[in-house]
């Protein structure tokens, strides 16, 4: 498993995708990218900003192809109560 620094160096693997409601339909825009923070030995703060309400699926993985064994998914909700912004903590990394 890559270490914590590996993981920011590859911070491309996260992929967040979302669901909206039936009723939505004008298209997400991440407004602000994806960025990354508070980086721990065994964890990071992953943290996005889109343009309306959404549901955010987050994945991330230690290994570039994404392999079901070393990929993790976790949901944040993107509202106009937190300025349309979503994190999730990235987690276990492995520190070194």
């Amino acid at each position: 498993m890559p270490s914590r620094l590996t993981f920011c160096e590859f911070s491309f693997l996260i992929v967040f995708s979302f669901v909206l409601s039936d009723t939505v339909r004008a298209e997400v825009t991440f407004t602000h990218g994806v960025a990354s923070g508070d980086v721990k030995p065994f964890s990071a703060v992953l943290w996005t900003r889109v343009n309306q309400e959404a549901t955010l699926q987050m994945e991330f993985s230690t290994d570039p192809t994404f392999p079901q064994s070393s990929t993790r998914s976790q949901i944040a909700v993107a509202s106009a109560d937190n300025d349309f912004t979503a994190k999730v903590v990235a987690a276990p990394l492995r520190p070194g």
